[in-house]
């Protein structure tokens, strides 16, 4: 599974720390979210209420799906965490973009409510 790579988690442990911090125009800058995804994160994010935290080790295991797309890319699907909840309604929406040299990217796509 792709999300027990190392690389990924961490990539993934950035976009969630740029979510935490309110800070979605670093996504756009980094390339790692385009701006119309952004607006709908945000607003989904503020919908929902809660304080998002870092995900915690088991956020990896639990409750993630992975499905290989035609491109070889892999949409991820992994639940957010709050303060308030713990493991939330909230479903984070990445594709593992395989890049030359069995580099990965993550992209955030989306945030909605399950």
């Amino acid at each position: 599974m792709i999300i027990q790579d190392a690389e990924v988690k961490s990539q993934i442990q950035r976009i969630v720390e740029a979510l935490i911090k309110n800070d979605f125009q670093s996504l756009v800058k980094e390339g790692v979210a385009q701006g119309e995804d952004v607006d709908r994160i945000k607003e989904e994010i503020g919908h929902y209420g809660r304080t998002l935290v870092p995900l915690p080790t088991e956020a990896f295991s639990k409750n993630v799906h992975e499905y290989e797309l035609s491109t070889g890319d892999v949409r991820l699907e992994i639940q957010l965490w709050t303060r308030e909840e713990g493991e939330s309604d909230l479903t984070m929406i990445l594709t593992a973009e395989r890049k030359a040299a069995g580099k990965t990217v993550v992209h955030v796509k989306d945030v909605h409510v399950l």
